[in-house]
């Protein structure tokens, strides 16, 4: 929650000052973390693991085996990974859409990620109201559209205020999905192998990352800033409509957790 609420508007309005400056103070808190979890105070109060110790490829393969016999969570992960697909055009192209797209200043960068920062805060917050009142899987379908909607918004739209008003959509609908849906893994993967199947689950919905900005940059270079904005949109909205019924209907027929 720091992250998006205090992380990026800093990130942005530093990048404004200094292009380099957000990166070196990324990893200055990097050594800082290595250098706290070396301190020797700190190493002292690591208490030894109760039980044989396994090891780490037999934890990855039975995380990614209940991954894989779950076909409720497995759906979830195969969405979510191409949700990061599309959602990667956002990440490497917004500074691009203000400065060129927009035609506005550098700093007004900062503006814009604060705003998705509070719609992230607002998603946030406000997700277990949304759970209570329309369900959890219902309301990460929900989310979904919010996202596919506000993406073409944003990619349509040369006036600031909507784009500013779009890319807050954009970080309502990413909390409130990631929410629900880490919620929703939380009460229904066992407790023993949480931490593996989280894993494995992360693993598969992130991998594809990498891909979804190379695509955008290439859209972009070919055609406009904005275009794979549009095609974002286009695609959340396709993966909603794709998927949204499926993931209703497998989770009605699951247990109440």
């Amino acid at each position: 929650m720091l992250r998006d609420s205090i992380g990026q508007p800093l990130g942005g309005v530093l990048f404004a000052f200094a292009a380099a400056a957000p990166f070196l103070l990324d990893g200055a808190s990097f050594l800082l973390g290595v250098m706290l979890l070396l301190f020797p105070v700190l190493r002292t109060l690591r208490t030894a693991p109760s039980g044989p110790r396994a090891g780490w490829w037999p934890m990855v393969r039975e995380g990614i085996g209940h991954l894989r016999s779950d076909a409720l969570l497995m759906r979830l992960a195969l969405v979510l990974g191409a949700l990061n697909f599309f959602t990667m055009s956002l990440g490497v192209l917004m500074v691009l859409y203000v400065v060129q797209w927009l035609h506005l200043p550098e700093s007004a960068y900062g503006f814009f990620l604060a705003a998705n920062a509070l719609g992230g805060v607002v998603g946030g917050l406000g997700s277990d109201w949304v759970r209570r009142r329309i369900g959890v899987l219902p309301g990460a379908v929900a989310a979904l559209a919010v996202m596919g909607v506000a993406c073409l918004l944003l990619g349509g739209t040369r006036v600031a205020v909507v784009a500013a008003v779009a890319f807050g959509a954009v970080g309502f609908g990413i909390a409130t999905w990631q929410t629900l849906i880490t919620a929703f893994r939380q009460t229904t993967i066992p407790t023993a192998i949480l931490g593996r199947v989280n894993g494995a689950f992360r693993l598969l919905s992130v991998c594809v990352s990498p891909f979804g900005a190379i695509t955008a940059g290439v859209v972009a270079k070919y055609t406009q800033v904005n275009v794979p904005i549009l095609v974002s949109g286009v695609g959340i909205l396709a993966l909603t409509a794709i998927s949204g019924g499926p993931l209703l209907r497998m989770g009605a027929a699951q247990p109440a957790a």
